[in-house]
């Protein structure tokens, strides 16, 4: 009651025809928002990274201790990660400004990497000249996901592979381009927080 404007959090791909809940629940939302009657602005980001985000956190400890970093297919699907203080400054800018009323930004980093380079970055960052892989078939860990993916020691579910092997990226720039800014490459997000 009261509240005339409204910036929504979905995420990069979601659209009606889905293969995810996920997906499909993030599109649904969107879509509850447009009929509100709220001026409302929808921001769908690539994967957020930042302190303690459960990806880079889980494969940097991977890369320090482990002789070699799981992947599963072959790594070559696309990723465009953007740091959370990024995130954060479009939110902030979008708020009082009436330009990003009734808009839609697909957003992600700089960068469009592949998920083999990214590991290879952060591997730079902590100082290891190489990660070695591992590439797990697809098919076999989707197999395991299906008997063990509602355990909570089971590092990921059907729907996640679902989403890891389905390419995330745009090339709209408009958010930076309205705003004047640059966000942050992989590499000096993951210099400021992991070091």
């Amino acid at each position: 009651r009261g509240i005339t404007r409204f910036l929504q959090m979905s995420a990069l791909g979601v659209g009606p025809d889905e293969k995810t809940g996920y997906t499909r629940s993030k599109f649904k939302a969107e879509e509850y928002l447009r009929s509100s009657g709220l001026r409302w602005t929808i921001f769908r980001p690539s994967m957020i990274i930042g302190p303690g985000d459960h990806v880079t956190g889980m494969f940097s400890q991977m890369i320090r201790y482990s002789p070699a970093v799981p992947v599963i297919g072959n790594g070559q699907y696309k990723l465009q990660p953007v740091h959370v203080d990024d995130v954060c400054t479009g939110f902030m800018k979008a708020l009082g400004d009436d330009r990003t009323v009734g808009k839609v930004f697909e957003f992600g980093g700089p960068e469009i990497l592949s998920f083999n380079r990214m590991l290879d970055i952060l591997g730079e960052t902590l100082g290891r000249k190489k990660v070695r892989k591992i590439h797990l078939p697809v098919g076999i860990m989707r197999m395991k996901a299906a008997i063990f993916g509602a355990f909570s020691w089971f590092p990921i579910t059907n729907e996640q592979i679902t989403m890891l092997l389905s390419d995330n990226y745009t090339n709209d720039k408009s958010l930076y381009e309205l705003f004047d800014f640059r966000p942050r490459s992989f590499g000096q997000s993951l210099a400021e927080y992991l070091k």
